[in-house]
């Protein structure tokens, strides 16, 4: 049977977009690693860019950290715990290929880390969602100290 909204045919999707966060009816949010990695490509093209044209290492990493951890890290509070460790590791692989189109030469993903000063994906996850987390609980206490207030 069709759904309906005031007698209106509603169609129904295996995924919906919310808020920029794709939401698919399995909970597992594919879709959203998949977009994520697809729109962070245009950012590499970006380094790849850069690097034809010989910018320094620092203002690299100054792209890379202001055009794609905003993109892979989206909303990642909402969406990171329900992604399976085969996405959690796409979104890491791809950090990996930004680092090594700036630092070519270096063979250790953590070294390249290192020396750009970012995080490995999977620990900026977790320090987004500790953030996120203080930010509720703070607010809840913020909350219930002025309901005690009235």
């Amino acid at each position: 049977n069709p759904v309906t909204i005031r007698c209106e045919p509603f169609n129904q999707t295996k995924t919906a977009k919310l808020l920029g966060v794709y939401i698919d009816n399995h909970i597992s949010f594919n879709e959203q690693v998949s977009s994520v990695i697809e729109k962070s490509h245009s950012a590499v093209h970006g380094l790849l860019t850069l690097k034809r044209h010989s910018v320094i290492n620092y203002l690299f990493v100054q792209f890379y950290c202001a055009r794609n951890l905003p993109i892979l890290t989206y909303a990642t509070s909402s969406w990171l715990n329900y992604t399976t460790n085969y996405s959690r590791n796409a979104l890491e692989w791809h950090q990996t290929l930004c680092l090594r189109i700036i630092y070519p030469t270096i063979r250790s993903y953590s070294e390249r880390c290192e020396i750009a000063n970012v995080l490995a994906v999977k620990h900026h996850f977790t320090q987004i969602c500790s953030f996120y987390a203080i930010k509720v609980i703070n607010n809840k206490v913020i909350l219930q100290s002025n309901l005690n207030c009235i």
